[in-house]
């Protein structure tokens, strides 16, 4: 998740890696 975040530049964006993660797959489908 932390690397994903870094990628996209997300990880200032969110408060932890499980809202990164629940924010990437509602973009992903």
């Amino acid at each position: 998740s932390a690397e994903l975040g870094a990628e996209y530049g997300l990880e200032a964006e969110y408060a932890s890696e499980a809202d990164l993660e629940a924010e990437y797959d509602l973009r992903a489908s």
